[in-house]
């Protein structure tokens, strides 16, 4: 009968050994999850900083187009006698290159806090998109410095 008493002991011990790992592999998993989501929402974070950095360029060669064509149409307006078309994108251009390469930093910093840093990071789909804007910010710089 004893023995009968300590195997149910026993399996007891065992059955709450067991409900405690289990616990234990759910709170990993969630955490596990909470980690992703917080990557993930950093990811679209990026995305939008490249987004808006996109649209910052954007903006400053339409304007540059616009403003250019209204002076050579009408003369220079009082405002553009201080800051040239040149001037207003290259303001704009140099914006959008500084925030793109700041959130390019933000980023590998976060990935390193969260020890998701690595070579491979640099090859991302959200790294070439910061890749392609910014070589073509700089590109729009040098043309916009250069040109008449």
């Amino acid at each position: 009968m004893e023995d009968t008493f300590n195997n149910f002991e026993d399996d007891e011990i065992k059955d709450k050994k067991k409900k405690k790992e289990e616990k234990e592999k759910k709170k990993e998993e969630k955490e596990e999850l909470s980690l992703d989501r917080s990557i993930l929402a950093f990811e679209r974070t990026f995305l939008a900083w490249i987004r808006t950095a996109a649209s910052l360029m954007t903006f400053g060669f339409a304007i540059y187009k616009l403003l250019e064509a209204k002076v050579h149409e009408q003369g220079a307006h009082p405002i553009l006698e201080v800051l040239s078309p040149r001037m207003i994108a290259l303001i704009l251009f140099t914006s959008a290159l500084t925030g793109l390469i700041l959130a390019g930093i933000r980023f590998i910093q976060v990935k390193k806090k969260f020890d998701r840093f690595s070579n491979k990071t640099f090859l991302e789909p959200s790294m070439l998109q910061a890749y392609v804007i910014g070589t073509l910010l700089i590109l729009l710089l040098i043309g916009t410095l250069l040109g008449n």
